[in-house]
């Protein structure tokens, strides 16, 4: 039975509920701010970064001086590009803009090629707003490097940390213009070394990124990663993403390399590098357990120029480089990265393995490449520009991503028979007539033995299925 005392209660009840649900309303009025005060009960809420270590006192105020110290060496970089309107004829102007690294007191700052390439106009802007306009000193196209210099003297600059010292797990500052956003800090982790994204499609590139999760986006190209001493490790270089931001993961040329190639391009204009004359692929458990090696680390040579600096100290197409000046060789970016450390006529030490010996050599790297290979396949050479083709092994990140094994066509000639045939660069051969082929030395050396019509089989990165090609060669 209802009574007006029960009839009361309920009406009390509600109308105290309807108060409330009008003040949270207001409170929570979309167009203010939510501020929740740290002696307020802790509430769960979304995040999207989860570190299971924080930086003690000790830390943090390191990573003040670091930020400090690195955004005060940090400049803005706008890049003015002239092209042609290729209906009108009229000059149009674009512009890109990144971040460089002052690393001099006297005006030379280092950023990435790509931040600068093809630029009339060079625009620099210092953490303290004072503008200048630079010249490009030299450039490097394997490491994506470029030196620029301004007229300037006194300024706040880097020194260089040692990025071999870098580990796994230690804190990182990524300092840049995200956005425009000038002198921005962002911090993380060193999530890798050594790490290759196939970000350019030649065998001469250098790749042996340091990977973080430090937040890069537009405009960080060229900015500084750096430890919690201020000191600079690498040079935001890229980002992996599925959306075009950043999702995760960013990658910085290590300062090792850095350092030598800018005194490169401050002395000569250009990179110094010294070329042991081989093309090397990776080492995986099928080649290991073929070869006979205890390990699945080095690098695999597949060829070996003719009177090259390999070839002269004993190295033949088969040896697995695995040491090289005491220093461990697991794959192809930690020998990449050392070799890119180095200029001609330095005297390297090497230990390898050939034919279940492991054994030593002293090479002494030469100015650029030798034209021609020490193997049989050499005498194929000719057929690839018959064909109009140019091809290179697949890397270790590539082999590992598409998880397939095979030769990598880098280059098509215009109206050869490849092109004629509708093939695409970036195309993987795996097969001759069904024979597999897993290196350019089997491929050149399989591609010998044929003639007249004969079938390609490969794949393409992107696209599913099997894509065969039917070429010619001449008897």
């Amino acid at each position: 039975m209802w009574n007006w005392r029960s009839i009361a209660s309920v009406f009390a009840v509600a109308l105290l509920s309807s108060l409330l649900t009008v003040v949270i309303y207001h409170q929570l009025d979309l167009g203010r701010p939510i501020v929740i005060q740290e002696d307020q009960q802790p509430r769960a809420v979304e995040v999207r970064h989860i570190y299971t270590q924080v930086p003690s006192v000790g830390a943090e105020a390191d990573f003040v001086a670091a930020s400090t110290s690195a955004a005060s060496s940090v400049a803005f970089i706008r890049a003015v590009q002239m092209n042609k309107n290729r209906f009108w004829g009229q000059k149009e102007y674009s512009y890109n803009s990144g971040s460089g690294v002052l690393v001099s007191a006297d005006g030379y700052i280092l950023s990435n090629l790509h931040v600068i390439e093809n630029a009339k106009e060079i625009h620099i802007t210092l953490d303290d707003q004072r503008e200048y306009q630079a010249e490009i000193i030299g450039q490097d196209k394997n490491t994506d490097l470029a030196l620029l210099k301004i007229e300037a003297n006194g300024l706040t600059h880097f020194t260089f940390g040692d990025s071999d010292s870098v580990q796994v797990g230690q804190w990182v500052l990524a300092v840049g213009n995200p956005f425009k956003l000038q002198s921005t800090v962002t911090a993380g982790i060193v999530s890798a070394k050594a790490r290759n994204i196939d970000l350019k499609d030649s065998y001469t590139a250098i790749e042996s990124f340091i990977q973080t999760d430090a937040a890069v986006n537009s405009g960080n190209s060229g900015g500084a990663l750096v430890n919690t001493k201020g000191e600079l490790i690498g040079i935001n270089t890229a980002i992996i993403s599925y959306s075009g931001q950043y999702e995760g993961y960013s990658f910085a040329i290590p300062s090792n390399v850095v350092r030598k190639i800018y005194d490169d391009l401050r002395d000569h204009g250009a990179a110094q590098r010294g070329w042991l004359d081989v093309n090397v692929s990776s080492v995986n458990q099928e080649r290991a357990t073929s070869l006979g090696l205890d390990e699945i680390r080095g690098v695999y040579i597949d060829n070996a120029f003719a009177d090259g600096a390999a070839d002269r100290a004993g190295l033949r197409p088969g040896d697995v480089i695995q040491v090289i000046d005491g220093r461990e060789i697991i794959a192809i970016p930690d020998f990449m990265e050392y070799l890119a450390q180095k200029r001609p006529d330095d005297i390297l030490h090497i230990k390898y393995y050939r034919r279940g010996d492991y054994r030593s050599t002293q090479v002494t790297l030469q100015r650029r490449q030798a034209k021609t290979m020490t193997n049989p396949s050499e005498e194929a050479m000719p057929l690839l520009a018959e064909l109009g083709i140019q091809v290179r092994n697949l890397q270790a990140a590539e082999e590992n991503r598409m998880e397939i094994y095979g030769v990598k066509i880098s280059s098509i000639k215009q109206e050869s028979q490849a092109d004629w045939a509708n093939m695409e660069p970036g195309y993987i051969i795996t097969h001759i007539e069904n024979v597999p082929v897993r290196t350019v030395n089997e491929f050149l050396s399989e591609l010998n033995n044929v003639r007249g019509n004969f079938i390609l089989k490969g794949q393409y990165p992107n696209h599913d299925g099997e894509w065969l090609y039917e070429l010619n060669l001449h008897q």
